[in-house]
């Protein structure tokens, strides 16, 4: 009698804990439909127009972390992400190991330290003081959410070289382009040997862009269980009003979106020699001019740096 007692308690706390769980589904998913009908009924005021009132978009800091959410870890992967008025995704993807100076201590170091040292707020804070930005938030995922979130958009499509192909042990023969498992996906991201850290960011763009077209070429009404569930593999201090705005723009206007891409170094922002020290290699540039370029991709303004820079000496 004790033990049908202890199993029909069991099951009550589980059946309360599913609801709750299937309730809370619902509420974001009507959030997120209501947020796409109120932004299609807002009306701009007599005599301004949508381009007139044109702003700098928000900019999303994303990390792809060596570790585990919950861990430090390096960050393998440092992007930044905005979507602005004009249906444009913007991607700047920053060199892992550029040399920057970590905030208050002053350290010179790789720009991936910053989250071993401090977790997201410090990574944020770095890239802020060194490139004179303000970031408006930040989106983490480790490997293995990396993995699961292709996965679960049923894999991302990419075009591929000879050498990336038999670098990842792909079967012959050479197809050029191939649809990508998480795994695959995850080893192309982490892909190394074959070049250099600029082809490095490329290939992660490469994968972030496939996984927002495999996003938004799913059906409109699976659109917000979709974006839930990538979500949940992901670490963010994005506020649920910012993350609704974000993904019910990109759904509303997702026949219309494109993506502009740039890296730094490289494109505007040439690298100058690597340096050496003690065997650790480092990617030096001119941080302001970084700045400036990368605060010019997103529409900001360049006449000044928005936070205090730090460039190391």
């Amino acid at each position: 009698m004790k033990r049908a007692i202890v199993y029909l308690s069991m099951a009550a706390v589980a059946a309360l804990f599913g609801i709750q769980l299937v309730m809370e589904h619902l509420f974001v998913e009507r959030r997120i439909a209501q947020t796409m009908a109120q932004s299609q009924e807002t009306e701009m005021p007599d005599g301004v127009s949508a381009s007139s009132e044109q702003k700098a978009p928000e900019i999303i800091a994303v990390f792809g972390i060596d570790g585990e959410l919950g861990e430090g870890g390096r960050s393998d992967c440092i992007m930044l992400a905005a979507l602005d008025e004009q249906g444009c995704i913007r991607l700047c993807s920053i060199a892992r190991d550029s040399l920057i100076s970590i905030p208050e201590t002053g350290e010179k170091t790789k720009l991936c330290h910053a989250y071993a040292y401090g977790g997201p707020k410090l990574a944020v804070k770095t890239l802020e003081e060194n490139y004179g930005l303000h970031i408006d938030g930040y989106v983490t995922v480790d490997f293995e959410g990396l993995s699961e979130i292709t996965d679960e958009l049923g894999g991302v499509t990419v075009s591929l070289t000879r050498g990336e192909w038999k670098a990842l042990g792909l079967p012959e023969p050479y197809l050029g382009q191939r649809k990508l498992s998480g795994a695959e996906a995850l080893a192309y991201c982490r892909l190394r040997a074959l070049d250099n850290d600029s082809f490095r960011m490329e290939r992660q763009r490469k994968v972030m862009e496939g996984l927002l077209s495999a996003f938004l070429s799913g059906r409109e009404e699976a659109m917000p269980a979709a974006a839930i569930e990538c979500f949940s593999h992901c670490r963010s201090d994005l506020s649920l009003p910012t993350a609704l705005r974000l993904v019910s723009g990109a759904i509303r206007n997702r026949n219309q979106l494109h993506i502009s891409a740039m890296s730094v170094p490289g494109d505007v922002v040439l690298a100058e020699e690597g340096v050496l020290e003690d065997g650790v290699w480092y990617y030096t540039y001119d941080l302001e001019t970084a700045g400036e370029k990368i605060r010019e991709f997103f529409g900001e303004d360049t006449k000044g740096a928005v936070a205090k820079m730090q460039q190391p000496q």
